[in-house]
């Protein structure tokens, strides 16, 4: 049976620091999470709410919020924010609907919303995100004030009662 053997990369060899991985020390990169011990039960701690959580950001945490920024900048997330605090936007859903049906860009800008803090929350949820640098990053209770009755009319209209049920929860966590 051969053995497999662990070569340099020439890349992580050469980096500059910050890229591939960023600076020498800080963290390990996505290859490296393999060889990554499991994380131990000391690791975590249970925050208020009883949800399980890192116990302080890590550069982990602070890597996952950049990339869900990304993410977010990509989906064009700043630009269905501000549309959404704006005086266009209309909270009952029966009239949102109405001015606003399925398929229109303003629909679709409270879809990504609602979707991309499902997401966080699904991470929360699960203490994949710490807690403190997430509420101390987004307001997540005031979006959720301005946006449930669309949540909830969705989640009223296709009889799922688990649609977004992960954003409202990390809400009424930030808010405490």
């Amino acid at each position: 049976m051969r053995k497999r053997g662990y070569l340099k990369s020439p890349v992580r060899e050469n980096r500059t620091p910050g890229s591939v991985g960023g600076q020498l020390g800080n963290w390990l990169s996505y290859p490296d999470a393999a060889i990554r011990p499991p994380l131990l039960k000391r690791d975590f701690h249970l925050n208020k709410k009883g949800v399980r959580q890192m116990a302080k950001p890590t550069y982990q945490d602070a890597t996952l919020m950049l990339q869900l920024a990304q993410w977010g900048a990509a989906s064009g997330l700043s630009e269905a924010t501000n549309w959404m605090w704006s005086e266009q936007f209309v909270p009952d859903y029966a009239e949102f609907v109405e001015k606003y049906p399925p398929g229109s860009e303003e629909f679709r800008n409270v879809s990504n919303i609602c979707g991309w803090f499902e997401t966080l929350g699904t991470l929360y949820k699960h203490g994949l995100f710490n807690e403190e640098l997430l509420f101390d990053w987004l307001a997540v209770g005031l979006v959720w004030d301005r946006i449930k009755g669309f949540a909830l009319g969705q989640r009223k209209k296709i009889r799922e009662p688990r649609l977004y049920e992960n954003f409202e929860a990390m809400a009424k966590a930030q808010k405490g």
